[in-house]
């Protein structure tokens, strides 16, 4: 068999479909299916069939993409030790509100030598955004996650409700837009709809600055405002409570989703995060 059939063959499984195999592999979506069809003819069996989630390998094309992933594996391993590996390949990263954006130490720090350039992308749901395969990793606030992905959960995290003045009665709050993106129940306890409200943001690094700039308290995630020393947490108004805690997860699709290089990276991200959530 020819490696780059089955590198077209790998590219296709977790894209989806051929149009965005051949875009990850930066080749016409016509070189896709000539590849396919010649890994079919050579192997003498139905690598495809379709359901509504787009192509899906065949029991036999299953059994051949535990051989590829294997045969992809064995060459990650040998370019690892290799110096000087170019960073060529993108990596989506997606989360809700631009949680990413917050943790970027850590994003940087997994992706060490590994050949990946990062792509965040702020999106209204990170599970949605996996699903449609617009994404190859989303970090997510979830109870339960779908059951079309596998991930890794990170730890368990509760929120606290933070200012840098004592006065408290000013506050921080979500727009309109943050809240139609993100309806949960930790969204909804900074919706602001009276003369409290001092500023509106659209995601955490603006909510961060506005509070560090002293506009207003907010309910913030314990591990996200811990790191900032000017912000203290103090006593919630007496009719408010935080949401129970949530969960965050690493999630992607499933195993023949990932190449090596990002399972390396979602594995150490996660390792990481867990680090900082326990730490604090």
């Amino acid at each position: 068999m020819d490696w780059d059939d089955l590198r077209v063959f790998l590219a296709a499984v977790r894209a989806g479909d051929f149009t965005g195999a051949a875009s990850r592999l930066n080749i016409d979506r016509t070189t896709v299916g000539r590849r396919l069809q010649r890994l079919e003819a050579k192997l003498g069996i139905d690598l495809w069939e379709r359901d509504r989630r787009g192509a899906l390998p065949t029991a036999a094309g299953r059994r051949l993409l535990a051989t590829a992933e294997q045969m992809e594996q064995a060459i990650h391993t040998f370019a690892q030790a290799l110096p000087n590996q170019a960073r060529t390949r993108p990596l989506r990263l997606a989360s809700a509100l631009g949680l990413a954006q917050l943790v970027m130490e850590e994003i940087g720090e997994a992706q060490g030598s590994l050949p990946l350039i990062i792509e965040l992308s702020a999106v209204r749901d990170p599970v949605d955004a996996l699903l449609h395969r617009h994404a190859d990793l989303g970090l997510a606030l979830v109870s339960n996650p779908s059951r079309d992905l596998a991930g890794i959960r990170i730890g368990t995290v509760a929120m606290g409700f933070y200012a840098v003045r004592d006065d408290v009665t000013r506050r921080v709050g979500w727009s309109r837009a943050a809240l139609a993106e993100q309806p949960s129940a930790w969204a909804r306890v900074n919706n602001i709809e009276d003369d409290r409200l001092a500023c509106e943001v659209d995601n955490h690094a603006a909510q961060r600055d506005a509070m560090l700039a002293g506009m207003g308290a907010a309910w913030s995630w314990r591990f996200l405002a811990q790191r900032e020393k000017t912000l203290r947490e103090v006593p919630p108004p007496e009719n408010e409570r935080p949401p129970a805690n949530a969960s965050l997860w690493l999630l992607h699709r499933p195993a023949a989703g990932i190449d090596p290089a990002t399972r390396d990276f979602a594995d150490r991200l996660a390792e990481l995060l867990a680090s900082r959530i326990c730490a604090e």
